[in-house]
């Protein structure tokens, strides 16, 4: 198996990103690995290059090193490749797609993860990209729009501008009127807070939003916030951020969690699909569960059976 390292340098200081950039190769070199490195200088680089390891047709582990920006562009590099793998050494800022799993410093354990085995997970389709992590609109695209800025500002902090967008938004306070139907039937057509079709738990820099969230179910869990006030929003978000309100009576009110394979959103002018961070201004976004379709790296350190976030089964999900 051929191992492709593909590195965000902007995810991490350069003096940083030189000494991982040594490590894989003293590491792959004393190993006898065949492997390959390849550094991002543009958007789309690493899908490119991930899809340019996979098209080969060998056996490929295309490694994103980075934050949750790159996961997803080699996601959609090596989607449908039956060939290539997926790992993650998390050295972005954000890495909620890795936090779902546990200790995400374990990923960080290049020799380890080039040791364990891929195991296949969910991912979701939205019209032609592929989302490995969660997709949302409304409020929270706002706040990630609004995060994009800040971090561009010299004197905010990446550890905090995702609080701050938080903060501006609620000042705003956007919302979002959405025709969703189900692949049962079921029609919502309302003004929400925000909703978000996911497939891991985590995001926005540590919300686990959707805890009951499954990656190998064939199943996306829907969370639809209703129009609520300022007030009543701000008095629930610590327990939304902890993931705790889900079935609660205070989350009954607030919110609908439901399970689906496919859906359609619509509106007649345009919206924003946020999807692993990245935007998608549509008037239409035709949003589908591709089970098991990307083998995904776990460190063997990590006790799978002791993580909420895979299940053999849901039973009765759909009747």
């Amino acid at each position: 198996m051929k191992h492709v390292f593909i590195i965000n340098p902007k995810s991490n200081s350069e003096a940083f990103t030189e000494k991982f950039r040594h490590k894989i190769e003293e590491l792959c070199v004393n190993r006898g690995l065949e492997f390959e490195i390849k550094s991002t200088a543009k958007n789309l680089d690493a899908e490119n290059f991930a899809r340019q390891a996979a098209e080969k047709g060998d056996a490929v582990r295309v490694y994103a090193c980075g934050g949750d920006g790159t996961v997803n562009e080699v996601v959609n590099g090596i989607f449908g490749f039956k060939n290539a793998e997926l790992a993650v050494i998390p050295i972005g800022t954000g890495n909620d797609f890795i936090r779902t799993f546990g200790d995400i410093k374990k990923f960080f354990d290049i020799e380890t993860v080039i040791d364990s085995e891929a195991r296949p997970i969910d991912a979701i389709k939205i019209n032609d990209r592929i989302c490995i992590n969660i997709a949302n609109i409304g409020f929270d695209t706002a706040v990630v729009q609004r995060v994009e800025k800040l971090r561009k500002k010299r004197f905010v902090p990446k550890a905090v501008s995702y609080h701050l967008g938080v903060a501006i938004c609620l000042i705003k306070f956007p919302k979002e009127t959405l025709k969703i139907k189900f692949d049962d039937g079921e029609e919502q057509n309302e003004k929400f807070l925000l909703t978000l079709f996911a497939n891991a738990q985590y995001y926005g820099g540590g919300y686990r939003s959707a805890s009951p969230a499954k990656v190998d179910d064939g199943m996306m869990d829907v969370i639809t916030v209703k129009n609520v006030s300022r007030r009543v929003f701000v008095s629930n978000v610590s327990a939304y951020q902890k993931g705790t309100i889900i079935g609660t009576p205070a989350g009954d009110k607030i919110l609908k969690h439901r399970l689906c394979r496919r859906a359609v959103l619509t509106k007649e002018t345009p919206f924003t699909v946020c999807y692993d961070g990245e935007m998608l201004p549509t008037t239409r976004a035709e949003i589908e569960c591709m089970p098991k379709s990307i083998r995904f790296v776990i460190p063997n350190t990590v006790d799978v059976t002791a993580l909420s976030c895979f299940s053999v089964e849901r039973e009765n999900a759909v009747k």
